[in-house]
């Protein structure tokens, strides 16, 4: 819904940069950083197009250009063809102020062939046709500038700027022609056209064909006074006057006073900026002057200033390639990232998909009354995560097992029929060593040699059911297919032990409870320590005591109250080679003395959870200040770097801390810790190990 409302504002910013290029910058560079974390190529394109609209209206011609290419490299990988008139139609433009008009020509034509997919049709075609013609007037190829114009139709020149416009282009035509009686008629046209229209630029063009039109037919003095006034109060964006200025100058070299129009040059080739197309033009056009005149010295110099600009103009179309290149290459940089933070926004959906199934089979197993119905409850979950075929619980009393329950294809059946629960020896080892046991290719006849068995694989999965660090139980998963068990599934089955423990805990003390006559009292006391344990544990963190994600969930009302607060995300980074490196449960005594440590560092003002295995997050009040958050990051990232003393081995851990806000980042607890986990990987990146969004 956010993404949508962006991409809306986005065109709204886009429709209005003529109006305002300042605002709709600001809102495109804002929606750039959005897009690149929500990996949103769409929107990511459509920012990167009014970027570069705005430049090109703020004259910033280079990085428009850089815009409008990333633009258009996103549009065309993506197939959406809605703005790729509007992106070419603005590289042209570019080319026009860079002085590229062959470039900007071919930009033009290929905005052209995508007039068919915009949305103002006519108007974008009428404009892409004047400027084509415009720059083929600029390249001297006045006929084909003449069929351009005369390919507009009359009913698509509504608009009033436009019908005087193509009028003008028209008699710029006619001059090039010489007609004289033509270009009369033509400005009388013009000057009736031009009382209902208020923009200054038409009004500036037709005074200066006027003054051409004195200067060429009637004085020469006139109108040359005429156009230098204008000169000195015209805009020159875009190089359209210095080609209307040479053709001006072109007409009094050839007049009777040829002195003026070699001084209008002169003022032409002394403009630094001037388009390199026009130099040369200029040049030529002066050597064959002194060369008529015998002047061959002069001649000379400007024959070898025109060869210079023609090498110039060739090394500019190579840099211009050079840009293409440069563009599609941090294109396809950005698409990897975009691509690494959709496989990150993908893993972030998996841990939440599991989380959500933890919690439904928490649910589902917590208010069974029977090892039965828990057993059928968990089989019915476990039966949309993988082809199970036996699921079955045993309990343990005095440190062997006793008797059992099994649930085969969603029946309850005799643990007899289950060859695994007869053969006990599996789950020695589980109670033993409390740690999960995996056999993904097992052949039934050589592991239980009987004459009538047959020759089936299958894998065995058997989980320790704990319940205050004590085991109650073996959770025993099997299924009639070899590598079964994927790692989804395995920390699904890791993630739900403790909470079928609970259960487990809770039906046998129910149980004995049924069992036990004559202390009633007794036994709604133990009932209620079970419900009290069971509440403790659904809201709080086994290893170290902090609140758990749902005893998150519980307080985040209170915290939705507040106007604004922080969120502060903590993950340990190299928990898994701690885990593989160290011996025995090094890992969570990682977790637990880091826990610890930091809990000295934050108030208690504050919540301080472990919202999963290996981070950690602490929501803080919105009146603290940046300074004052980043200071506390950096206290926990020091502590964290503290030595952990564990089993004869020393080691460290490294943590990474990032920082989003309520509601600037997210509304709701799922959007904080999910943006809070981009920061991480963030910071993880960074030299500080910190990252806040802001």
């Amino acid at each position: 819904m956010k993404q949508q409302k962006l991409y809306n504002d986005l065109k709204t910013a886009l429709r209005s940069v003529k109006i305002d290029p300042q605002q709709s910058q600001i809102v495109a560079e804002q929606a750039v950083l959005v897009a690149q974390k929500n990996a949103s190529i769409k929107t990511l394109g459509l920012a990167y197009l009014v970027l570069g609209e705005a430049n090109l209206e703020n004259r910033i011609d280079d990085l428009a250009t850089d815009y409008f290419l990333r633009a258009n490299a996103i549009f065309k990988d993506l197939n959406i063809t809605e703005f790729n008139a509007e992106c070419h139609y603005g590289l042209g433009c570019c080319y026009v102020h860079l002085g590229d008009f062959v470039q900007a020509i071919e930009q033009f034509r290929a905005a052209q062939r995508q007039i068919p997919h915009a949305e103002n049709r006519d108007y974008l075609e009428v404009l892409i046709k004047l400027a084509i013609s415009r720059g083929l007037m600029n390249l001297t190829y006045w006929s084909e500038a003449e069929e351009e114009l005369q390919s507009i139709k009359r009913q698509q020149l509504e608009d009033g700027v436009l019908q005087v416009e193509h009028q003008l282009q028209l008699l710029r035509i006619a001059f090039h022609r010489g007609n004289q009686r033509f270009i009369h008629d033509q400005l009388i046209c013009c000057r009736n056209l031009i009382f209902d229209v208020k923009n200054k630029n038409i009004q500036d063009l037709f005074t200066y064909f006027s003054g051409r039109f004195v200067m060429k037919y009637q004085s020469v003095k006139k109108g040359e006074a005429i156009l230098a006034k204008l000169w000195r109060e015209v805009d020159y964006g875009g190089g359209y006057a210095y080609f209307l200025c040479y053709e001006a100058a072109l007409d009094i070299l050839k007049s009777d006073q040829p002195k003026k129009g070699v001084n209008w040059f002169n003022v032409l080739l002394a403009i630094e900026n001037l388009p390199m197309v026009l130099r040369h033009r200029i040049h030529i056009a002066m050597a064959e002057f002194y060369v008529a005149h015998s002047a061959y010295k002069n001649a000379t110099e400007h024959f070898q200033s025109a060869e210079k600009a023609s090498r110039e103009i060739q090394e500019n179309e190579l840099a211009q390639q050079w840009v293409k290149f440069r563009a599609e290459e941090t294109y396809q940089q950005l698409r990897h990232q975009v691509q690494e933070q959709q496989e990150n926004n993908q893993l972030l959906e998996q841990a939440n998909s599991l989380l959500a199934s933890v919690n439904e089979i928490a649910i589902d197993v917590n208010s069974a009354l029977d090892h039965a119905t828990m057993l059928q409850r968990l089989y019915e979950q476990l039966s949309h995560w993988l082809d199970v075929d036996i699921i079955a619980i045993c309990e343990i009393h005095q440190g062997k097992l006793k008797g059992g329950s099994v649930v085969k294809q969603g029946q309850p059946v005799d643990p007899k029929e289950c060859i695994s629960i007869q053969h006990k020896m599996w789950a020695v080892e589980v109670i033993e060593q409390r740690k999960a046991l995996l056999k993904q290719d097992i052949e039934l006849s050589k592991v239980y040699p009987h004459p009538d068995h047959p020759k089936t694989k299958i894998s065995l999965f058997q989980l320790p059911l704990t319940c205050e660090n004590r085991v109650v139980g073996v959770f025993l998963v099997q299924a009639n297919k070899s590598f079964v068990f994927d790692e989804q599934v395995i920390n699904l089955l890791n993630s739900i032990s403790p909470v079928i423990g609970i259960a487990l805990a809770n039906l046998i003390n129910l149980e004995r409870m049924r069992n036990m006559s004559g202390q009633l009292d007794k036994q709604q006391r133990e009932l209620n320590d079970v419900r009290k344990l069971v509440s403790h544990l659904a809201e709080n963190d086994e290893l170290t005591g902090l609140l758990n994600r749902s005893g998150v969930e519980y307080y985040w009302p209170q915290w939705q109250q507040r106007e604004a607060f922080y969120c502060m995300q903590i993950s340990i980074l190299n928990i898994d080679k701690i885990d593989r490196s160290v011996s025995g449960h090094s890992a969570q005594e990682a977790v637990r003395v880091l826990a610890e440590r930091f809990s000295q560092h934050i108030d208690s003002e504050y919540l301080f959870a472990r919202v999963d295995n290996a981070s950690f997050v602490v929501l803080l009040d919105g009146d603290q200040a940046k300074r004052t958050i980043k200071q506390l990051a950096e206290t926990l990232i020091q502590q964290s770097r503290e030595p952990v003393d564990y089993a004869a081995a020393v080691f460290s851990t490294e943590v990474a801390v990032g920082v989003v806000k309520y509601p600037d980042h997210g509304d709701n607890l799922e959007e904080l810790l999910s943006l809070s986990s981009i920061a991480v990987s963030h910071a993880a990146h960074d030299q500080s190990s910190f990252s806040f969004i802001d």
